[in-house]
């Protein structure tokens, strides 16, 4: 993931020049630059069949890309928290039992956080639930929390507003905001404006659209 671009883009930063997948006129997504420091965040914008969740792929090493570069400019290679979809939870444990095996894996997390910020989401009577046992916007609720507190370089999460009310959708901006703050490079594709406006934007064209810099290539760097 680690590849020479210019020699003053400073460390702890991820990359994209020009990453693309796919050949035209099928392209998954046309050729995209950004970057995201320590300490910044960008939302993926765009229409539906745009590219973001496939530049989020990219960018977390799920696909390489067929022309173009990602690359983590850093002493190490990046620690990295991905939530592109999918179930998280394991149905034999409880909420609980997800959050203590959270902080057993992460010592620096102090003992108890994940469920006081359940608290503050009005849902702390879950605890005790499995995942079968609660709604789909309690499980995202849960995932959120199970995948952003982690202390890691980069943080990449597909549509965190996906299935949440408008409180918990507020205190999930509000937590990717303290994981930006913390120092982590926030990355997230979104059809939610509060994201967008909060996190700092990045509008995709893919086939039929407009990106921020024109239709192709798109190219922004991180807030």
């Amino acid at each position: 993931m680690r590849t020479p671009f210019e020699s003053d883009v400073g460390h702890g930063a991820l990359m994209a020049q020009d990453a693309a997948l796919g050949a035209e006129p099928r392209m998954r997504l046309h050729p995209t630059s950004l970057r995201v420091g320590a300490g910044e965040s960008l939302a993926i914008t765009g229409h539906n069949g745009a590219g973001k969740t496939s530049l989020l792929r990219v960018l977390a090493g799920e696909e390489q890309p067929d022309a173009g570069t990602v690359a983590w400019f850093g002493p190490e290679p990046p620690s990295l928290s991905v939530h592109l979809g999918g179930d998280l939870l394991f149905p034999e444990l409880t909420v609980g039992e997800h959050f203590q095996m959270l902080e057993a894996a992460w010592p620096s997390l102090d003992a108890g956080q994940a469920a006081e910020e359940l608290e503050r989401w009005g849902m702390g009577g879950l605890l005790s639930h499995y995942s079968d046992e609660i709604s789909s916007g309690q499980k995202q609720a849960v995932e959120l929390l199970c995948t952003a507190l982690r202390p890691v370089d980069v943080l990449i999460i597909d549509e965190p507003e996906r299935r949440l009310d408008s409180h918990a959708r507020s205190r999930m901006v509000a937590l990717l905001e303290r994981a930006r703050d913390a120092g982590t490079a926030v990355v997230v594709a979104t059809h939610e404006p509060l994201v967008a406006e909060r996190l700092g934007a990045l509008r995709l064209g893919g086939a039929g659209g407009t990106g921020e810099s024109g239709d192709h290539p798109t190219s922004l760097q991180g807030e």
